[in-house]
């Protein structure tokens, strides 16, 4: 009887809202009778400077339990790209443009939308936590941070980098902050993710959630007792992990024996002649290694706030990194500048610059990168680094994790995925129009395509993929991929991709006409979204 009583009453609110007029009180009306469906929330989770194989679900030893489960569960791709550096994947990501087009001197300009921008129109929370790194030299310019370009609420820094302890820029909205003792950056993104979660449950609201690390970004630093806990990992040193991690691979399917692999960069001694500097290197890649655990544990946290909160079953989940693992050793003036100018801790305490193999990583008073050496096992089997367009430079694992909108849980992708895709895709399963003008700026048509179809087993389709950052440059089409390791002569290398994606044969030689055919393809492209504007004048920022 309640039952009838309540279509009854429900039947007459209808009548009423017809009579009315009013779609708002249909809309009403439709979700009372349980019609509207639930909307489909995202989570956006970007690390950074990690390469292809540092998690343990794409062959590495480092303990990453939660997000490997995001990868039982969902979808792995294998050839996911990125754009080969920290802000133009942001930049691209964001917008679904190439960041030629619509960046400046780093700066996101307006004739791109952003994922937020777009999704609050749609009634979405926008929220982001972490690192932006769009706002070029502007630093203290509210006008090119977060805020400004379409989310509700931002806590996290505008430069790309910095130490863990007490970041410059660091700010909530755009009230700078200071880090109080206990202050680890990471555990602070991760902490505001989940806060902020848990206050848009009470709202009701869709959410857009972009959670940006900065880890395992150099500076090395973290607390003694988590990288204690890792270095029994490195004792064996950089070509033994090596080899592991490529068997790992090849057991769980994420390289193709056909590939090969590449082998210790030629700029990388054997670990045998290492011996006077093995406790240090020991050390910094154990650092490094619990930096991306702690980054582990607090997507588990995130993961179980959705639970908390009935959403993970229609949140989809995105997680990659924005370039390759970098070889990096930082100088002293790219410190002093990631520092805000400052040489000393809160405390006062004079902080090491530099690669020192005297100085163990880890304390806020060093300032390190992880070195070639450890970042050519960050991309193994690939070669090169981060600002390469060789596959160690621009291929990214992409988990997706999407329990009432994924059939092929546990599965890998070969489909050719981009970061102008993840646009698209927000896009797609969000049900949002993409714009044509967005207050009062016409919008750019988005270069990438949804990754919906690849969820339940469709294909992408054959297209074509661009790269130029600094002086390199790539085409990929099909299986194979065109490259310039210089554009300042360029000299064309040609890989088949599906039989050697490690990039150990060059064809180039034997098949003039497929380079002629790509090389075309790419000047076209060059023409379509024209010059990098981010050469024109040098600028401050990282």
């Amino acid at each position: 009887m309640e039952f009838m009583d309540k279509q009854r009453n429900g039947l007459l609110t209808f009548s009423i809202c017809v009579h009315l007029r009013n779609l708002w009180a249909i809309v009403l009306f439709a979700s009372f009778m349980g019609f509207a469906e639930e909307r489909t929330n995202v989570v956006l989770i970007v690390v950074d400077d990690m390469g292809y194989s540092d998690l343990g679900c794409y062959g590495s030893e480092i303990p990453t339990p939660n997000i490997d489960s995001l990868a039982k569960n969902g979808l792995r791709f294998r050839q996911f790209y990125n754009t080969a550096k920290c802000w133009t994947t942001r930049a691209s990501l964001l917008t679904g443009l190439y960041h030629h087009q619509v960046t400046e001197q780093k700066i996101l300009e307006r004739n791109g939308v952003t994922i937020a921008e777009a999704l609050g129109e749609n009634g979405y929370r926008t929220i982001m936590s972490g690192k932006w790194h769009l706002s070029g030299g502007q630093l203290d310019n509210p006008e090119f941070q977060p805020l400004a370009r379409g989310f509700d609420e931002f806590y996290g820094t505008i430069l790309g980098a910095g130490s863990f302890y007490d970041p410059y820029t660091l700010q909530d909205g755009h009230r700078r902050i200071e880090p109080d003792e206990e202050f680890y950056y990471t555990n602070a993104t991760t902490g505001h993710a989940v806060n902020s979660l848990r206050a848009v449950a009470k709202e009701g609201k869709p959410f857009f959630h972009y959670v940006a690390y900065t880890a395992p970004h150099w500076p090395m630093q973290a607390p003694a007792e988590e990288i204690e806990k890792h270095k029994h990992l490195y004792l064996k040193g950089w070509d033994v992990i090596r080899e592991e991690r490529y068997a790992k691979q090849l057991k769980l399917g994420v390289v193709d024996a056909r590939w090969g692999a590449s082998g210790r960069d030629s700029q990388v001694a054997a670990w045998d002649e290492n011996d006077p500097d093995s406790e240090w290197q020991i050390h910094r890649m154990a650092t490094y290694a619990a930096m991306l655990n702690i980054v582990d544990r607090g997507v588990g946290q995130i993961i179980d706030q959705l639970k908390t909160q009935g959403a993970f079953d229609n949140t989809l989940i995105l997680f990659m990194s924005d370039n390759g693992g970098s070889p990096e050793n930082i100088g002293f003036n790219n410190g002093v500048f990631c520092l805000g100018g400052s040489l000393t801790t809160l405390s006062g305490t004079q902080i090491q610059v530099g690669r020192d193999s005297g100085v163990l990583t880890g304390p806020e008073e060093t300032f390190q990168g992880v070195g070639r050496e450890w970042a050519n096992v960050n991309n193994t089997p690939f070669r090169q680094f981060k600002t390469w367009c060789y596959e160690g430079g621009i291929a990214t694992p992409l988990i997706v994790h999407w329990p009432k909108g994924i059939t092929r849980k546990g599965e890998l992708s070969d489909d050719l995925g981009h970061v102008i895709d993840i646009m698209a895709t927000c896009m797609d399963v969000t049900e949002t129009l993409y714009p044509n003008d967005y207050k009062g700026n016409e919008i750019k048509p988005h270069e990438g395509k949804s990754l919906v179809p690849v969820f339940g087993g469709e294909g992408l389709g054959e297209r074509a993929l661009f790269w130029d950052y600094g002086n390199h440059a790539a085409v990929r089409l099909g299986k194979w991929k065109l490259l310039a390791p210089s554009t300042k002569k360029i000299e064309w290398e040609l890989y088949d991709m599906e039989a050697d994606r490690c990039e150990l044969n060059d064809l180039a030689d034997d098949l003039p006409e497929k380079v002629q055919k790509m090389a075309d393809l790419y000047k076209s492209w060059q023409a379509h979204v024209g010059p990098d504007r981010n050469k024109a004048k040098p600028s401050t920022a990282q």
